[in-house]
C-alpha cells in the first residue's frame, strides 16, 4: 500500500469508479490507477467468477477509506507524515527543430568523416 496522501483528485475518482464498478485494479493503491480486466482470458481455467455485489464489510466507512471512496482527512490534526510525493510518470523529451538540427548536424559530420577515411583509403590501394 502507498499512502493515501499521494492521491491525487483523478486518482480518488479512478477509485470511486473502481469500488461502485466492483472493478480490480493493481496493487499501487494511490496513484495511476489502473483496472483489471472483467473477463476471464480465454487461457485460463473458466470458473472464476468476478464479484457482482459488495459484500457488507465493503460497506464500511473503513473499508471506504482504504479503498479511496471517502478521501481521509489531513487537516485533522493527526500525523499524515512528511511532505514527500514521488513523482513517476516524468514527461519524456520532446523533439525540437533545434534537437533535429543538431542529430542532422551530428550525422552529416559522421558520414562526411566517414567519406573522407574510404578515400583516403582507396587512394592508398591504388
Amino acid at each position: 500500500m502507498t499512502p493515501a496522501i499521494w492521491a491525487t483528485r483523478n486518482d480518488l475518482r479512478d477509485k470511486q469508479e473502481a469500488y461502485e464498478s466492483i472493478s480490480m485494479t493493481t496493487h499501487w493503491s494511490s496513484q495511476g490507477i489502473r483496472f483489471f480486466n472483467t473477463h476471464i482470458p480465454s487461457y485460463t481455467k473458466q470458473d472464476v467468477e468476478y464479484p457482482k455485489e459488495l459484500p457488507d464489510i465493503a460497506k464500511t466507512r473503513e473499508a471506504k477509506l482504504i479503498s479511496g471512496v471517502i478521501r481521509f482527512d489531513f487537516t485533522d490534526g493527526k500525523p499524515n507524515g512528511n511532505e514527500f510525493r514521488p513523482q513517476w510518470f516524468k514527461p519524456r523529451a520532446r523533439f525540437t527543430f533545434d534537437g533535429a538540427a543538431k542529430i542532422v548536424g551530428c550525422t552529416a559530420a559522421v558520414l562526411a568523416s566517414t567519406l573522407v577515411a574510404l578515400l583516403v583509403y582507396w587512394g592508398r590501394r591504388q
